[in-house]
């Protein structure tokens, strides 16, 4: 699944180009319903619960807006008198005892509702909203879900203290839709009115590991064209007096997934049996001892892991080297590829060693990115309750995937390690037929750094013993399927079968609880975990927290570097050129339109960044820069292909002999920033095609376009387009990426999409 570099819909394409030829090409009744008939209307909606699925307190907007007290006549007009209840908190005084004596529920001093009756002749109608807005950006770039929402109190006696009650509470639950009619798609004959439908890859699959995702509600909710629908949490809000008596206020929201990971990291554990041990004496003290529980648990998890399958497979040697998935008690546990646990030593007795200072052998645990994941969702934000329904990280090998690099290593394997389908060295134990990755040696891969091999003698305790394949499943015991495969065109890996050492997670857990508890969050945790794994693989791979963006309500930790899964079985990714100017074949469907670009002096023409906004070298991009404006030099072109064909060879070669160097001696800090530096230059380069090369590392150039059309949902952010405004070198080299999203909806009932894009190289 890639959420950086998609496709527009198709039934998307087709309603974009059939307004743009309306009125000009076509001037059939849908096209006319469509140019007349446009007025949108917005709702709003508060919820008792932490979810749109619980009780509705409020709304605003909406349907209401055209009945009862916003009309002038009837019984309920705002022209006409009219008696109101109002409820107001009163308390219990002996009077009330002595009119009834015999009320058991009138108490002196206790507190009581009073309703109270008040006669409106204001000639005002009830709130109305002037303005919705709505932004859904890319998280990886900095952006987050945010909505703002502004109404009139044109009655503050009546409506005030409802609003209050309501609306001006941060943490509530709310809702926003926008709605077309449904003659604003003209396409409907077509299309239905609906985006295409949205196939998740291995439904059943994402069904068992997340069974509160309601996979087919969320289809449903994001396919109308004529709608779009956001929910978070009121964050703020505003209100002020007018001159004429009437308030304007508005209140904020943010995106449900980018509250949920600011939850502490602090694990509420159960009460001690233990009568010797000293209880803190205040809450800061309780909270400071009870933080580093989150790794005693995890630890205690791990040990119980392996203590079960050692208990099942008698004679293991306590020192034994072997995988076991990753199990939680009481938690769903489904069959699955990506979390696993890694218990023994790194580096094999039986390696051979060229110095007599080679590495030493240590008793180690390491756990998969989708384990730790897994295990916060289950004692931490699936704890988190009041704000929002069943939060989640989404980390998984079935969504979540990396680039694929042949030659790729971690340049800190002691903390963060890359390991293969079959990681296995030369041994000297004898192979049954059941392993038969054992009966050769194997080539150098991603666990390789000379002679020495991570974790080479995996499984060699359980296979000395002839113990079958099946036997070992019965105890819990399964094959590890690999950091990566290469099943496409390009191959990939799977960033949630990284495996860390946990000894780096009781780092950062100490670090963290020391310091303030707003620092002590999911979202900074993962946020450290990521930036460890990003400096291992020298930037290969840039794990960000995002949005989904077709259901902003879940969020997934993706790798923002991963361009695109190329397949026999997957249509390249075409630009959709967006209808605009008076030559387009479609019309035009902009109403305005910008393009700006900041260029700096010492790149001239061109600058880039990468998703991160980290400055990289010019050697990174210079190949594609000298291919981009020489386009026209055939001869110039073949000699830069040439050259960065010499390039390419060079870091390879100079990559191989710092796993070497490292090899010998890992432990040297020198060595080790050696093979970082000769890493960050073979991700450079890691191709002799550089077209290739260019396509796993895309830079993006300071170039951004902005522009707005009629309202619409289903542009995702990650949609690639073009503009054919722009010189041909820039279309036929590069697309623009889709950014943000912005959903804006005035007191007119003009609903208008503003999409904010930004250049990018095209990956074909």
């Amino acid at each position: 699944m890639n959420i950086f570099y998609t496709e527009v819909d198709a039934n998307l394409r087709q309603e974009l180009n059939a307004r743009g030829r309306s009125g000009f090409y076509d001037r059939s009744e849908a096209a006319l319903n469509f140019m007349l008939g446009k007025i949108a209307n917005a709702q709003v909606t508060a919820y008792t619960g932490n979810n749109s699925a619980t009780a509705i307190v409020g709304t605003l907007g909406g349907i209401q807006v055209q009945t009862g007290r916003y009309l002038p006549s009837g019984p309920n007009g705002y022209l006409s008198d009219r008696q109101v209840n109002q409820q107001e908190i009163d308390f219990y005084t002996e009077r009330d005892i002595n009119l009834d004596p015999k009320n058991p529920d009138i108490i002196l001093g206790n507190a009581y509702v009073r309703e109270k009756s008040i006669l409106d002749t204001s000639r005002r109608t009830g709130p109305y909203l002037t303005d919705v807005s709505i932004n859904i950006g890319d998280h990886s770039m900095g952006l987050l879900n945010k909505a703002t929402v502004k109404f009139i109190i044109p009655n503050p006696l009546v409506d005030l203290d409802h609003v209050e009650q309501i609306w001006f509470r941060p943490g509530r639950y709310a809702s926003i839709d926008i709605e077309h009619p449904e003659s604003a798609i003209v396409s409907r004959r077509n299309t239905d009115g609906l985006l295409t439908p949205k196939v998740l890859p291995n439904k059943d699959k994402i069904k068992e590991l997340y069974p509160n995702w309601d996979v087919e509600e969320f289809e449903k909710k994001i396919s109308r064209m004529n709608a779009v629908s956001f929910e978070g949490l009121i964050t703020s809000f505003d209100f002020q007096y007018t001159n004429d008596g009437t308030i304007e206020a508005s209140i904020s929201l943010t995106g449900t997934s980018n509250v949920y990971t600011d939850v502490s990291m602090f694990i509420k554990t159960e009460e001690t049996t233990d009568k010797t041990k000293q209880t803190p004496a205040s809450p800061d003290d309780v909270k400071a001892a009870a933080r580093p529980e989150f790794y005693q648990i995890l630890y205690n998890q791990i040990e119980e892991v392996k203590k079960d399958f050692e208990s099942k497979v008698p004679g293991l040697e306590k020192q034994a080297t072997y995988m076991l998935p990753f199990t939680i008690k009481g938690a769903n546990n489904p069959a699955n590829t990506d979390r696993f646990i890694l218990i023994g030593e790194p580096y094999p007795a039986y390696v051979n060693q060229s110095t007599t200072t080679g590495p030493q052998t240590n008793y180690t645990r390491y756990i998969t990115m989708g384990s730790l994941i897994h295990f916060i969702n289950f004692y931490v934000t699936t704890k988190l309750t009041g704000s929002v329904a069943s939060p989640e990280i989404i980390h998984t090998d079935q969504l979540c995937y990396s680039n694929y690099f042949e030659s790729l290593v971690s340049s800190t394997p002691d903390d963060i390690l890359l390991l293969p389908k079959q990681p296995y060295a030369n041994t000297n134990v004898t192979p049954v037929t059941e392993f038969p990755s054992l009966l050769s040696v194997q080539p150098p891969d991603c666990n390789t750094y000379g002679d020495l091999v991570y974790f080479g003698g995996i499984n060699n305790d359980l296979i000395a013993q002839n113990i079958s394949k099946t036997t070992l499943e019965s105890c819990g015991w399964k094959e590890w399927s690999g950091v990566y495969d290469k099943n496409s065109t390009y191959g990939r890996y799977y960033p949630s079968r990284i495996l860390i050492n946990i000894e780096v997670i009781q780092d950062l857990i100490t670090n963290l609880s020391a310091k303030q508890t707003k620092d002590f969050s999911v979202s900074t945790f993962i946020t450290l975990i990521a930036t460890i794994i990003n400096q291992a693989t020298a930037g290969a791979i840039n794990l960000k927290l995002v949005s989904h963006p077709d259901d902003p309500t879940k969020l997934l930790l993706m790798d923002a570097n991963y361009i695109l899964e190329k397949t026999t079985s997957t249509a390249n990714v075409i630009p959709y050129s967006i209808p605009m100017f008076s030559n387009h074949p479609n019309g035009s469907i902009v109403q305005s339109f910008t393009l700006s670009a900041k260029l700096p002096e010492n790149a001239k023409n061109l600058s880039y960044v990468m998703n991160s906004g980290d400055q990289v070298s010019n050697s990174k991009v210079a190949p594609y820069i000298n291919f981009m404006y020489s386009a026209q030099n055939k001869d110039q072109i073949n000699t830069l292909i040439q050259r960065y064909r010499d390039d390419h060879e060079k870091v390879v070669s100079d990559l191989a002999t710092a796993k070497i160097q490292f090899g010998l001696s890992p432990n040297v800090p020198e060595l080790q920033q050696s093979l970082y530096k000769a890493l960050a230059e073979y991700i450079k380069k890691p191709f002799a095609d550089f077209r290739t090369s260019q396509l796993m590392s895309a830079p993006i150039f300071p170039f951004e376009a902005t522009i707005t059309i009629d309202g619409i949902n289903g542009f995702r952010y990650g949609d690639v387009v073009q503009f054919e405004a722009l010189p041909m070198r820039y279309r036929m080299n590069t697309v623009f990426s889709i950014l943000n999203v912005s959903h804006n909806v005035s007191n007119t009932g003009q609903w208008l999409t503003e999409l904010k894009c930004i250049m990018r190289p095209s990956i074909e």
